[in-house]
């Protein structure tokens, strides 16, 4: 959850924390199933998109650009908004296995 925390209130990350983050999840298909690792997956791929469209907006040559990568940003920061809730559903089973002694 620090991943998404960071996600939320820097509005990017950087790129040690997407490193960071593919180092601590690139094994959860062995920990959790594929839609687990498939989710891990595409947060990861909405993060560097994120960080992508946070840079671009500042940096890019024309107005109209700006605006495309600030569209991006702002649909990657909802998705990212929305995010623990989808976490809690999606791990909570594993969490239950454990708290229930199985």
């Amino acid at each position: 959850m620090t991943f998404v925390a960071t996600a939320m209130t820097k509005g990017t990350v950087t790129n040690e924390d997407l490193r960071d983050f593919s180092i601590k999840t690139v094994e959860a298909r062995f920990f959790y199933n594929d839609e687990i690792a498939k989710f891990l997956e595409e947060m990861q791929q909405q993060a560097l998109d994120l960080q992508i469209c946070h840079k671009m907006m500042k940096e890019a040559p024309t107005e109209a650009e700006r605006q495309r990568y600030a569209h991006g940003w702002s649909t990657r920061a909802k998705w990212f908004s929305d995010l623990p809730n989808e976490i809690n559903a999606k791990f909570s089973p594993f969490l239950n296995k454990e708290s229930d002694g199985r």
